[in-house]
């Protein structure tokens, strides 16, 4: 590009040259004389252009090094800024809370008036549902981000000026650092806890030691799957749940039925335990991630349950040999609230979809897709009173089944595969009188109160009828079993209920609408 020296002359006339002479004006007053370091001098203090002095500009350069010059975000002006901000990935969002130190966000609702998804906080207990920065600088100009406001939030790229509160005990955070949050506003760059990572330190505005407080900028980097927007709303591939902990104990890992006492609103997460009676139909999901990522356990804590979906766990949860890509997980043999590959162990939960584990390694990041037996496999046509399910999981339970459930409620405990009548409540089915064996009857699926009831369908049993060979007709017997044998006593009450399928236990439960008293 062509350069004009300090010392290039400029000639033109005097304003006040009248019209008539402008063509042919000779005199040196009429002429004025000038150069280029005379129009500098002219629009600034001298020696060059000075930025700040601009009308729209920052009126001084502190905390600016290393920046550029940019135009605004309401591209009505000029700012210093990061060179990287025009690659930020940036979406509106309204404020559920107040973000008045900036902080990180959680999809919490959308709001249809204004369009835009409705972010609260993160904390411990919501820290792997982050989706993006909030920065207390909005708009080029630092401001106090409060409840109802519409912001800019920050999936990727730069923030810059971002306040970190450090809750490392080693050395500050640096250039470099990779920062994971401890709650909405806590980071730290040197934690050994278990948490989310959401970018990298760009600058350290002012030295910040261990426990101390101060800005930096941060290059955001969120796992894919927490930042994923379409229409404006979050799009997730698994479903989970905050549980508490209430009378037990568990870990990252851990295999969880649901407790009959609940703790508040939350309910009540446990270990699943086959040997203090628990059967397969019982397992809901697997604990996530703790309140306390140190390893604390015991009452009072909150757990993230994956129910189903994508999970990621360090191979340090998993019992024997490190799963790999495409290994089936099953409970462990020994332990069975914890997970293993080996195929010679208890009961597939789920499959292995990736992992990040070195050649040859025994440690590493794998990702299981879970599917909790008790969720009935393939899952479920669910309606108010009656659900349909199917089942894409091999029985083996007493209780598993496919076909019509009835969900009437009923206060009675029932145990899995046992025949009762309906009278307003559950009662076990019986052959010696009219009123316990020819109306409504079902097959319990679970043990307990309130549990579904196959109406008709496919379950298995503990144990096929006494004497029962592949194909048999099964009657209504007593106290709540299927027999083989047509009761002939008078009074009895001979009633078709269904068909065995094997030797093993596994029947076609289709009670007939037409029965016959014995006189």
């Amino acid at each position: 590009m062509a350069q004009i020296p300090p010392d290039q002359k400029f000639h033109t006339l005097n304003p006040n040259t009248p019209t008539v002479e402008r063509g042919s004006a000779q005199a040196d007053g009429l002429r004025e004389i000038y150069t280029m370091q005379d129009i500098i001098d002219s629009v600034t203090t001298g020696g060059g252009i000075d930025f700040v002095e601009l009308g729209d500009t920052p009126d001084n350069y502190t905390g600016a090094a290393g920046q550029a010059v940019l135009v605004n975000p309401t591209e009505d002006g000029l700012i210093f800024g990061a060179a990287g901000d025009a690659t930020a990935t940036k979406v509106k969002v309204k404020l559920g809370q107040d973000f008045t130190l900036g902080g990180v966000a959680t999809i919490s609702g959308f709001d249809a008036v204004e369009g835009v998804p409705i972010v609260n906080r993160i904390n411990v207990n919501s820290q792997e549902q982050a989706v993006g920065i909030i920065d207390t600088i909005q708009n080029g100009v630092q401001t106090t981000p409060t409840s109802g406001d519409v912001v800019d939030m920050t999936i990727n790229g730069l923030v810059e000026r971002f306040r970190f509160y450090d809750v490392d005990t080693g050395a500050g955070p640096a250039v470099g650092d990779i920062v994971y949050n401890y709650n909405a506003y806590y980071f730290g760059s040197d934690i050994e806890w278990d948490y989310i990572p959401l970018g990298r330190i760009s600058a350290v505005e002012t030295p910040i030691g261990p426990g101390g407080n101060g800005f930096i900028s941060m290059i955001v980097n969120l796992p894919e799957a927490n930042a994923v927007f379409a229409d404006g709303v979050m799009a997730v591939d698994s479903h989970r749940s905050l549980a508490a902990v209430y009378n037990g104990d568990l870990h990252i890992g851990d295999i969880v039925k649901i407790g009959s006492d609940s703790v508040g609103t939350y309910v009540n997460a446990k270990r699943w335990d086959p040997a203090g009676g628990d059967t397969p139909s019982q397992i809901v999901g697997v604990c996530q991630y703790w309140q306390d990522q140190n390893g604390a356990t015991g009452d009072g804590l909150y757990t993230g349950v994956c129910f189903s979906g994508s999970v990621d766990f360090d191979s340090s949860v998993f019992v024997g040999t490190t799963p790999r890509v495409g290994d089936a997980i099953y409970t462990d043999v020994t332990t069975p609230y914890k997970m293993t590959s080996n195929p010679a162990s208890g009961i597939q939960v789920g499959t292995v979809i990736s992992d990040k584990v070195p050649t040859g390694g025994v440690s590493g990041t794998v990702k299981i897709l879970f599917n909790a037996p008790g969720s009935g496999g393939g899952g479920a046509t669910e309606g108010e009173k009656l659900d349909f399910t199917v089942r894409s999981d091999a029985y083996a339970a007493t209780g598993d089944h496919e076909g019509t459930d009835l969900k009437i409620g009923g206060a009675a405990s029932v145990t899995a595969g046992t025949v009762y009548y309906w009278n307003g409540d559950w009662a076990a089915a019986d052959n010696t009188a009219v009123g316990t064996s020819t109306g409504m009857i079902a097959v319990a699926t679970d043990t307990g109160t309130a549990v579904n009831m196959l109406k008709d369908g496919i379950i298995q049993l503990a144990a096929n009828p006494a004497g029962a060979s592949a194909g048999d007709v099964l009657y209504v017997g007593t106290s709540g079993t299927l027999t083989i044998t047509a009761p002939t006593g008078s009074g009895e009450i001979v009633r078709v209920a269904g068909h065995t399928i094997d030797t093993a236990g596994l029947i076609y439960f289709n009670p007939s609408v037409d029965w016959l008293e014995i006189v």
